[in-house]
C-alpha cells in the first residue's frame, strides 16, 4: 500500500526524526530513506516550499509495494514540480528495485 501526504508539517517531523531533514531549502531535493518498514521518497519544491510524500508501507513484507510506489509517483497530478525532481525519485525506486536492495534478497549458497 502507497501512502500520499502533502502535510509539511507532518512531513518535516517524519525528515526530522529519520535524521533526513536538509540543511538548505533553498533548491529542489528528492529524499528516499527506509522508516522502519517503510520506504520513503520525499520531494521538496523549492518554489512552493512544499513536500510531497510517497510512502511505500511494509516493502520488505510485500514484493510489489515499490512498483505501487512507481505508479503512484507516475499518476500523482504535480502543478508545482519540475519534472527533473519526478524522474530523479522514479530513478532512486528503480534502482533500489533493480539492486534488490533489501534483506529479504540476500542468499548464501554457502
Amino acid at each position: 500500500m502507497v501512502q500520499i501526504s502533502t502535510d509539511n508539517n507532518l512531513i518535516y517531523a517524519l525528515l526530522e526524526k529519520s535524521w533526513q531533514l536538509q540543511k538548505d531549502f533553498h533548491s529542489d531535493k528528492v529524499i528516499a530513506f527506509d522508516n522502519e518498514d517503510d520506504f520513503c521518497i520525499v520531494i521538496y519544491s523549492s518554489n512552493s516550499r512544499n513536500f510531497f510524500c510517497f510512502k511505500a508501507q511494509n516493502y520488505l513484507q510485500e514484493n510489489d509495494a515499490l512498483i505501487h510506489l512507481l505508479d503512484a509517483i507516475q499518476d500523482y497530478s504535480f502543478t508545482d514540480i519540475s519534472s527533473f525532481l519526478i524522474d530523479d525519485a522514479l530513478q532512486i525506486i528503480e534502482n533500489k528495485l533493480l539492486t534488490k536492495n533489501n534483506s529479504k534478497f540476500y542468499f548464501d549458497a554457502h
